[in-house]
């Protein structure tokens, strides 16, 4: 009813997105951007919605790059997601990385967690131990009731443990 309500529009286009209509989404997110907003988190969520809707996202990824050091936090948030949904998880550490570096500069950012997990499962799915549990003791600080974390981290210690045992018993081998 009120085409002008900016509020309202971000609104419907979350809910387009929430409900998979990616098409929509991406109408009216892209409305919001022809009536002059550039918020960053209006670019992010464009460039999901073009990343899940099967279209080209590289220009809200550069201008949100352009927004100085949150717009990079998010850009490099945002196209870290994309690349551990795609199981690209080389690309994801990387990227995520920069992010959770990024992030108190950054400012506020809600999602803390889910940043945290996709850093330490990608980092996990790189064979990284030591920084995947970097990433999800930090989880585990931000919110002690990540399950899928708290099972991971122990994973890893349990594997970290059998590792040194192995060493130890390695090296008592060569010495007699």
């Amino acid at each position: 009813n009120f085409p002008g309500d900016s509020e309202a529009r971000m609104l419907l286009a979350k809910l387009c997105y929430a409900a998979g209509d990616y098409p929509g989404a991406v109408r009216e997110f892209e409305k919001l951007l022809n009536d002059g907003s550039r918020d960053p988190v209006l670019l992010e969520n464009l460039l999901l919605a073009r990343w899940k809707n099967g279209q080209d996202y590289s220009k809200p990824l550069s201008e949100l790059r352009a927004r100085g050091a949150a717009g990079a936090f998010m850009a490099d948030y945002a196209e870290g997601r994309v690349k551990y949904e795609l199981k690209d998880y080389a690309g994801a550490q990387a990227l995520l990385k920069k992010a959770v570096e990024a992030a108190p500069a950054a400012g506020a950012f809600v999602d803390q967690a889910a940043l945290l997990w996709m850093a330490g499962d990608s980092a996990y799915r790189n064979n990284n131990r030591e920084a995947a549990g970097f990433y999800l003791t930090e989880l585990l600080k931000a919110g002690p009731g990540h399950e899928e974390g708290r099972i991971l981290l122990a994973k890893i210690g349990k594997a970290r443990v059998a590792a040194q045992k192995a060493a130890r018993a390695q090296s008592a081998k060569k010495k007699k």
